[in-house]
């Protein structure tokens, strides 16, 4: 399968000029977050389930512990765990995607 082809069509047309300045930075998780923040909100709402979707946003956006989001969504913490693992398995893997979607856009322009 060619690389094209595996990008996501919301992730494969994503403006690669956006970021083409910060692309010279050495890339570490923390940075390749911040440069690809609009392709990690259209991963979070196009790519997790509503469950995943819903832990992250608790854990993330309103800074819930695991414990907190357990009860608020009636769920063993060992579930919002194992969720939480998966879905950032997840993000990390297409943001990967999108970052290499961007340098090989960038290498041929």
């Amino acid at each position: 399968m060619k690389f094209a082809q595996r990008i996501p069509q919301h992730v494969a047309e994503a403006d690669p000029s956006m970021i083409q300045d910060l692309l010279e930075i050495p890339h570490t998780n923390r940075i390749q977050l911040e440069i690809s923040k609009k392709a990690l909100q259209q991963i979070i709402q196009n790519d997790l389930t509503s469950r995943q979707r819903e832990i992250i946003l608790l854990k993330y956006y309103h800074n819930m512990s695991n414990k907190e989001i357990a009860g608020v969504l009636h769920l063993d913490a060992s579930s919002v765990s194992r969720t939480l693992t998966r879905a950032k398995a997840k993000i990390y893997k297409l943001l990967h995607v999108y970052l290499e979607y961007l340098r090989h856009a960038k290498l041929e322009s």
